[in-house]
């Protein structure tokens, strides 16, 4: 089996990342890694939370180098950041930039971008993921179908998001997933029917900007067939790596 690991995103804790990426998947598959990722050096993660201090990650300047020979990679992609959002968008309940958004999803499009030969299955992950049980077993899975894991939050919001971290699929369907960095400024500024979607559920928690939020509806509108895994590491940070 022929498998096609997609990384992208800032690369935090990278060297912990690979440890977890090889024992779950690299060691058990036939796999090619395409990558691509920020340079700089220093990264800011979204104070999600209040009571939790700001995650700031620094890494040395021989990084891209460091990263490039632990992973191996098959193809990769280092670009200065950009600056997708100068307004200073926010949303208004998690303090989700929408700058941070658009660099994700632009970042996700870019490794799926770089794709160069067809595989079995396609994995797209970040650098800072655990890896659920349920989806080792590749081929176990319906790849008519795209397969991310259980997002673990309150059942008043839930049916309207996808966990966005982790996904599984065939070349179709991670495509179309990858594709939603095109469509962003769409769904928040023209298209009525989101807004429709985002209404009706836990007071204040409607926000267009959330990242669950816009990935169901994108793939709802792509008619992809989406099945959700049951997820074991919900404990402390789940299946990020703090």
């Amino acid at each position: 089996m022929k498998v096609a690991i997609l990384l992208s995103g800032q690369p935090r804790n990278y060297y912990l990342g690979y440890d977890e990426l090889k024992k779950s998947y690299l060691d058990k598959y036939d796999c090619d890694i395409y990558l691509h990722t920020w340079r700089g050096g220093n990264f800011e993660a979204t104070q999600f939370f209040k009571d939790r201090p700001k995650q700031i990650y620094k890494y040395s300047e021989g990084y891209i180098n460091d990263i490039i020979g632990m992973f191996g990679t098959t193809k990769s992609s280092f670009e200065e950041p950009i600056i997708f959002d100068d307004k200073d968008i926010v949303d208004p309940i998690w303090r989700q930039p929408l700058q941070n958004s658009k660099s994700m999803w632009y970042s996700a499009s870019k490794a799926y971008d770089l794709i160069e030969k067809e595989y079995d299955v396609y994995i797209r992950s970040r650098f800072d993921l655990r890896y659920e049980p349920s989806t080792l077993d590749l081929e176990s899975l319906d790849m008519n179908k795209l397969h991310v894991w259980n997002w673990d939050t309150d059942e008043r919001v839930k049916h309207r998001g996808y966990y966005d971290v982790f996904a599984i699929g065939n070349k179709t369907n991670m495509g179309i997933y990858s594709s939603l960095y095109s469509k962003i400024d769409w769904y928040l500024n023209y298209d009525r029917d989101y807004v429709q979607f985002l209404k009706g559920g836990w007071p204040e928690q409607d926000s267009g900007l959330r990242n669950e939020y816009l990935l169901r509806w994108h793939l709802t509108q792509a008619n992809v067939d989406v099945e959700i895994h049951n997820t074991e590491m919900q404990h402390a940070d789940g299946q990020i790596i703090r």
